[in-house]
């Protein structure tokens, strides 16, 4: 029976060191994604969300925001207590004793609060717990400031947004002011921002997940409103600016909508998001290209000339 305890102790050991690894220290896409951190997520949020929904819109708007903060240590203190349930049952089958001493004893070494036990085994158990703990502690310690800098990061870029598009913005509002002016320069660097700030929000929504369950600080701003709002204009400019006037609208459509399908396919997976319907999308899209084949070019706004003084009586 101990011998079992121990095998099983080492397995769990791993696993959570494997998963804990993946989804704090791996920057990129694996084979094998953090399952674990999948399933904490998906527990969590399915009943979170089904609460929201009973609760008024401002309420639910508060309820949600605490999600992606208390995913996040949830998902901490669960690999806390698997990493110390792990070493309890390996010190129980190499040390002995009862399963309840061996964990109150393992809670205090993996927090390095107490002495390893006496023997050789327990003493040599008892050090790996308590380097793993330091390191997770250290590893959470330099984990946090930088989910909290890609969030600042993104919600700054989500407020300047707001003040040229509206909150939420529109796509409409962003077009008009660029387009009814003739800011061709000024929409081609507006562009070119919201090309870089896809491409960062792209990275850190995949680097962490959970940063997506992050809600903006402003009720009536959304970071995926934003980005939604960025591919529309994006769309708008391609299909019907003049040739070569704006060829920046081309690169950020196409990265946002590779940005859009990232994410997307990300959150699916951690929260079991309702699957769009093929047909639907595909007829809505046929629709908005046979409108604008029908305007053709020809609606595009152009510059108005300067009307001609009226010529005076002649004598």
């Amino acid at each position: 029976m101990r011998v079992v305890a121990g095998i099983l102790g080492v397995v769990l050991i791993l696993l959570m060191l494997f998963e804990f690894f993946v989804t704090f220290l791996l920057p990129r896409r694996v084979r094998r994604d953090p399952r674990i951190a999948r399933g904490l997520t998906r527990l969590l949020w399915l009943p979170w969300r089904a609460l929201a929904r009973r609760v008024s819109p401002a309420t639910a708007d508060t309820w949600l925001g605490f999600f992606g903060p208390f995913a996040l240590l949830f998902q901490l203190v669960v690999w806390t207590l698997g990493l110390m349930t792990g070493y309890a049952l390996l010190e129980w089958g190499a040390v002995g004793g009862t399963f309840g001493d061996r964990l109150l004893s393992s809670s205090g070494v993996f927090l390095s609060a107490e002495s390893p036990s006496g023997s050789t085994a327990g003493h040599l158990i008892g050090l790996f717990e308590a380097a793993s703990g330091v390191a997770v502690v250290f590893i959470v310690i330099g984990y946090l400031p930088a989910v909290y800098a890609a969030f600042s990061r993104r919600e700054t870029a989500v407020s300047q947004l707001a003040t040229r598009g509206g909150s939420p913005p529109a796509a409409g509002l962003l077009l008009h002011q660029a387009i009814g002016r003739q800011h061709w320069q000024e929409l081609k660097g507006e562009l070119q921002a919201w090309e870089e700030w896809a491409a960062e929000l792209m990275e850190t929504h995949l680097s962490y997940p959970l940063l997506g369950f992050y809600r903006s600080q402003h009720v009536s701003q959304n970071w995926l409103a934003a980005l939604t709002a960025m591919d529309d204009v994006a769309a708008f400019v391609k299909a019907t600016a003049p040739e070569g006037k704006v060829r920046a609208a081309d690169v950020t459509f196409g990265i946002g909508r590779r940005a859009s399908r990232a994410i997307r396919a990300e959150c699916r997976g951690a929260c079991s998001l309702p699957r769009a319907r093929p047909s639907a999308l595909a007829a809505r899209g046929a629709r908005v290209s046979a409108a604008a084949r029908r305007r053709g070019r020809r609606r595009w706004p152009r510059p108005r000339r300067a009307a001609a003084p009226p010529l005076g009586r002649r004598g």
